[in-house]
């Protein structure tokens, strides 16, 4: 048995509904820091309260001595690929026989 078309859902065409209120109204008094604009609410990004993630005098010694740390190291990979550089060239002077 099949039902009519009133009777089955999403049968209306979208046109004969009333269209959706989309606008609530707000109590501006209690939403300041809510802008309203094109139909729409925004937040105002001036009220975002974050907690203070500013650098401090101690996380700065820590990031230098870091980077001093990670200069060093590179320093150091630096003359150990020279020096083995001089000694595979020395081997192949004497590969050579230019020695």
């Amino acid at each position: 048995m099949r039902r009519d078309p009133a009777e089955l859902p999403f049968s209306g065409r979208s046109w004969d509904d009333p269209p959706p209120r989309r606008v609530r109204s707000y109590d501006h008094d209690d939403y300041r820091n809510l802008t309203f604009h094109a139909g729409r609410y925004f937040r105002n990004e001036s009220t975002i309260r974050d907690p203070d993630y500013s650098v401090k005098a101690d996380d700065l010694t820590a990031m230098r001595e870091r980077s001093a740390e990670e200069a060093e190291d590179r320093q150091a990979r630096s003359d150990a690929n020279f020096a083995r550089a001089l000694e595979l060239g020395a081997a192949l002077k004497v590969l050579r026989g230019e020695a």
